[in-house]
């Protein structure tokens, strides 16, 4: 149980930490945004490695690694179909620039839920096994 209060507050903290950053600094310098996005790019990068793909290959049989890259596969089919359709989608909620919602609102909510979608399927399937 520590561990996972730990986590969530390192993860909590992390997210505190940068809306604090994107909320009181308006003017970022273009070099600052590219290492701390590259940084986190790194990041996922390590933890879609470590914590999905090499779990996922268990004792490294021809089975279990087809069903790996399958999957692999088919996440990055997923997000390709995403990367077309979802700025379409702009006609489903309708054009926001009248109520004030800027399209780039928009386009992180669709962002985040397209994130969230196999994040909460590989906890949960982590869960479960």
């Amino acid at each position: 149980m520590k561990i996972v209060f730990l986590t969530a507050l390192g993860v909590g903290g992390a997210t505190v930490i940068g809306g604090i950053i994107g909320f009181f600094i308006k003017n970022i310098p273009r070099k600052f945004s590219d290492l701390t996005l590259s940084f986190a790019a790194g990041i996922m990068l390590a933890a879609a490695v470590w914590g999905l793909i090499i779990p996922s290959s268990g004792d490294g049989t021809w089975n279990e690694a087809l069903v790996t890259v399958s999957g692999i596969m088919f996440g990055a089919l997923f997000v390709g179909c995403c990367e077309k359709f979802v700025p379409k989608l702009r006609f489903v909620v309708g054009d926001t620039r009248e109520e004030g919602v800027a399209d780039g609102a928009i386009m992180l909510l669709f962002a985040m839920a397209i994130h969230n979608l196999p994040e909460g399927i590989a906890a949960g399937v982590s869960l479960g096994s």
